[in-house]
This record gives C-alpha cells, structure tokens and sequence, in this order.
C-alpha cells in the first residue's frame, strides 16, 4: 500500500479533521474486474474496449499505459501501440454488479457517500471523528474493505474539499493514498498544468495560452480585470477560486441510498428461534456499531427472512425516535421476529436500518421494554408477501416503542465499546451471549457477513 502526503499523526484534532472529504477512485476498474474471473490477464498489458474497426479504449491496464494507451483512444492506435496486450470486450452487466459492492462498502463506513460515476465518488467522514484519530486511518480502513472484500485496488485522495480531494485522488494512483493539507494547497496546486481546473475546454485554454497561462500559478499572476475581460466575469471568479483551492460544494448523497444492512446467506439452513435470535443479536450489534461509527440514527429498522428456496420476506417498524443502539435495535428485531414464521427453515437473515438522521437530534428519553406504547410511536410493517395484511402490532408483548430510544448512560456505554472496537477491533467487545455461541454461525455460512448502506 502506497501513502503519499504529509502524515497526520502529532497534529491537533482540529487541524488533523480539516480534510474531511474523500474521493474514492477504482484503480483500472474494468480491467480489475476482468481480472478477477480471469487470472491469466493479471500482470500483463490488458486493453478494454470495443474490438471492432471503430471501436474505443474503455479501459486499460497500468502495464498498457506504459506504452502510451489511454482512455478514449481509438482500439486501431491502441493495438499499434502495444500489439501484444489481451484485448477483451468489456462486459458492462460485472462492471455494474461490481460497483453496486463497492458502493455498499463505502456506505458501510458511512452513508455520506456521492457516487460520481460506476468507479469513483465522493465521501464526507466528518461524522467519524469521534471513532478514528485521522481521515488516512479511514481511507486506510476503506481501501482495506475493497481489497479484502472484493479483490480490487482504489486509491484515495483527501482533502478540505471535492475538488482537492479529487486532485489528490489522481495523485494517489495507483493503489494509493495522499493528502493535501490546508497549509500546503498553494504548493499543490501552483505547479499544476492549468487543464488540471474544471471548466477550462479548449476555447479557454487557447485564451489562457494567449496570456501566457500555462500553469495555475501563471494563471493566478494576471491580474483579474484582464482575466475577466477574455473569459467573461463568471468564468474567471470560478477559475480563481479553485486556483487557490476553494470549493464550497458539499458531497450531496441520494436519499435512497441512506441505510445500513447487514445480511447473511447460510450454507445450510438455519432452525429454532434461539439459534435465530442469536444470529439476530450479532446483525444488529454490527448494524448500530456501523450507524455509530457514522454518527447516525435510524427512524426505521427492519428485518429481511428468505427461506428456501427464495421466498423473501421483510418486515420493518418505525419506533417513536430514531434508534442507534444494539439494545434498542435488538429488542424491536425480536418484536418483528414474532411476525414471521421460525418453524421454516431459514436461509437469509438480515437487519436493516434505514432513514438515517443525524444522531444529535433531540431524543426522547427513559422508554421502557415492555411499555406501553406511547400515541407518538408509529409502527409499519412490511410483508413483500402478502401486501395489506391485517397488523397485530396491537397484540400483547413486547412494544412498538419498547427501548426506542436508550438512556444517556447506554448512550455513552455504546460510545465506550465502539471506541474500544476502533482501537483494538471488533471482536473485542461483544455481547456476552455472542461471546458464549463463539461466532455461531460457522460453519454454515455460505456468503457474508454481506454489509451494504
């Protein structure tokens, strides 16, 4: 793994979390993907792109980059230029399936998360300060997840905002990482050759050439009535502001992308309500640490059952106030439990939570399980089966409401352990009926934990 930047370690939290934004960016993504099924084509030149006469470069390895293979080439220049590369034809429907993962993974770190295209996107880790000393400790952890999870490389650029972070990004490449500091954007960015801005196409870089433009320190030498006079005022305010390395625009996440899941696929079917609620407290134990790793909560939660051979069930609930705790999420898994069958074999489990506020909104505090629930609570369940049937959710048990929200002493008990988690892993501090089933799923697992957001 290459780090590249000034290290953060010695700095002061403040100054350390003033690059809070990340730019993720799949290294060679179609050609990694393309490797992944076909392991002949690793360490050789590897071209992708259309194989006809007219055809163009999607995508190509490192190895052919060497020889001056580029994005967009046309395939006839390509093959003249490095005749003994693997051509393949790329196969879009992996490349699609492929960055849908990618995806849930960045999401897992935290659901602040903007696609810009099938292979890279933009991240705001503000919220994760709380549970890591520095933003490289984050990208180290993502680059990790990609790596371990999927088998493809990424680098990652940070900085204060998009634009730099997606500059250092670029400068990462491959398979790497580097950080731009706010004290060192001028030396940044002054070399840089000035296409290196958003916004300078061929018309305005023949009129900054007419200038005598050539870089972004060049370029922040004219003075701004001339700039303006040859470029128009619009123009020129945007080209000096990301000279000097401002750039207001916030990552901006879908809103239907804003959940965290964790599910689990099992080899062999899984049996009785215990084994079942064991498996439920472990999923919803990762799905709190993830929302508080974010600094999140979810207005709902909600559990997904498919038994064999695909027969999907899901069912969800929306408590009072938004929950973030294993506790709370747990007890209102087991409320939803007692509203699918347990005596069917299992092969799916999962935990879901979804509509994901920020965790400091105003709280409503000391709601008891097993209390009544209160007019406030809303309880929604969905069945993907049997659409419209009647609720029990007024029945006997467990509430709608029951430990919706926890008290500020659970609060900061679950900020201690997922502190703990951060230094020291995961399994360093578990719910004691986990640590007793001694990860009780395997060796039935077949697929998972699959984690997504």
């Amino acid at each position: 793994a290459m780090t590249r930047g000034r290290p953060a370690g010695g700095e002061e939290g403040s100054t350390v979390w003033a690059t809070p934004i990340l730019h993720v960016d799949m290294d060679a993504f179609f050609v990694e993907v393309e490797r992944r099924t076909n392991p002949a084509l690793v360490g050789v030149p590897v071209i992708v792109g259309g194989l006809g006469k007219r055809g163009v470069v999607a995508s190509c390895s490192y190895e052919a980059r060497a020889t001056g293979v580029h994005s967009a080439m046309p395939m006839a220049k390509a093959r003249r230029l490095c005749p003994h590369a693997e051509f393949v034809a790329p196969t879009m429907h992996s490349y699609q399936e492929m960055s849908v993962q990618v995806f849930e993974l960045l999401r897992s770190v935290t659901p602040i998360v903007e696609p810009i295209s099938v292979d890279e996107g933009f991240l705001d880790i503000s919220g994760l300060r709380r549970h890591h000393s520095d933003p490289q400790t984050v990208a180290d952890l993502i680059r990790s997840l990609i790596r371990g999870e999927l088998g493809l490389p990424a680098s990652v650029g940070i900085a204060a905002n998009k634009f730099l972070a997606k500059l250092a990004s670029d400068h990462a490449k491959p398979d790497g990482v580097y950080t731009v500091h706010p004290d060192q954007v001028s030396g940044f960015l002054n070399p840089l050759p000035v296409r290196a801005l958003g916004g300078v196409g061929e018309a305005t870089h023949a009129a900054l050439e007419g200038l005598g433009v050539a870089t972004v320190e060049d370029l922040l030498s004219v003075p701004e009535p001339l700039l303006q006079s040859r470029l128009g005022a619009s123009l020129a305010a945007h080209l000096l502001d990301l000279s000097r390395g401002d750039d207001s625009r916030s990552v901006q996440h879908p809103k239907g992308a804003k959940s965290i899941s964790v599910e689990q696929t099992y080899a062999r079917d899984i049996t009785g309500r215990a084994r079942i609620e064991t498996e439920l407290l472990a999923q919803s134990d990762r799905v709190a640490s993830r929302l508080r790793r974010a600094g999140v909560a979810a207005r709902t939660v909600g559990i997904k059952v498919r038994y064999a051979p695909f027969e999907t069930i899901t069912r969800s609930i929306t408590p009072a106030s938004p929950v973030d705790s294993s506790r709370t999420i747990y007890h209102l898994m087991l409320e939803l439990l007692d509203r699918v069958e347990t005596a069917r074999p299992i092969r799916l489990l999962g935990v879901a939570a979804t509509q994901l506020v920020d965790r400091d909104l105003p709280r409503q505090m000391s709601l008891h399980v097993g209390a009544p629930a209160p007019p406030s609570a809303t309880s929604r369940l969905a069945d993907d089966q049997a659409a419209g049937k009647p609720s029990d959710a007024g029945r006997g048990g467990r509430s709608a409401a029951g430990g919706v929200v926890t008290s500020g002493a659970w609060d900061d008990l679950a900020d201690t352990v997922e502190n703990i988690r951060t230094r020291f892993g995961e399994k360093a501090v578990r719910p004691a009926r986990l640590a007793e089933a001694e990860d009780v799923s395997n060796p039935d697992r077949l697929y998972g934990p699959g984690d997504s957001g």
